[in-house]
């Protein structure tokens, strides 16, 4: 009896251990989304944060990446220098996190806000992409207009498609020598009819400068055949 009792006394105590833990986790966690919302100690929100992205209370809890998201969209609009070297590229991140959150059990508690955020979000990523390819950065300018593009796939832009933002994602790929995510690109593009030969011509250059010549006179031959008043 005794035995059973102090049993039952150890699983009590553990209940009340893990529940005060799984309280203090999501106590940060609502605090990081106050900080967040303020402009205010983005530091210690993301600190925060990565320990709740790890625990076993907080980790699936949509909540958590709703949190993260607004505290890495915060640090791209903060005018505070020491939070703005927090992360390289918030607003890439601040998607991610809204679209794993989006997805998540639980996530449809935020989806309404969520669609709100992102309806100015492609335009942000692509004028950062704009800025990235103005200072020659293309690797940048190409995860930029890729993100811009990956937004525009949510459900909220109803399946609207921005061949330009295909097109300028191409463009920056083969402008950083990464010839598969042009091949990618280019080969939409194609698909959509946008540059018609032009095209067809740089896809074309893409396979060559991964080495592929079988797929570089292919595709010479199938704008050819598609366009053939195209030079």
């Amino acid at each position: 009896m005794k035995k059973h009792y102090f049993l039952s006394i150890f699983i009590v105590l553990a209940a009340i251990l893990l529940s005060g833990n799984s309280f203090a986790q999501k106590k940060l966690v609502n605090k990081a989304f106050t900080w967040a919302k303020q402009g205010t100690n983005l530091d210690t929100a993301l600190k925060a944060l990565d320990a709740a992205a790890v625990d076993p209370t907080t980790k699936d809890w949509a909540k958590t990446y709703y949190a993260y998201a607004l505290v890495y969209q915060a640090i791209g609009n903060t005018q505070v220098e020491e939070f703005k070297s927090l992360e390289k590229y918030p607003f890439i991140k601040a998607f991610d996190n809204f679209k794993k959150t989006y997805y998540m059990n639980g996530g449809s508690a935020f989806k309404t806000d969520i669609d709100f955020a992102l309806t100015s979000l492609p335009n942000i990523l692509a004028n950062a992409g704009v800025e990235a390819y103005s200072a020659e950065n293309f690797s940048d300018a190409f995860k930029y207009f890729e993100k811009s593009y990956e937004v525009t796939q949510m459900p909220v832009f109803g399946g609207s498609i921005d061949t330009i933002l295909i097109f300028n994602t191409a463009l920056m790929a083969f402008r950083s020598n990464d010839y598969e995510n042009a091949i990618k690109y280019y080969t939409k593009a194609a698909e959509l009819g946008y540059g018609e030969g032009d095209t067809y011509a740089i896809l074309a250059e893409s396979y060559k400068g991964k080495g592929d010549n079988d797929g570089y006179v292919k595709t010479l031959k199938d704008g050819f055949d598609r366009y053939p008043s195209n030079l």
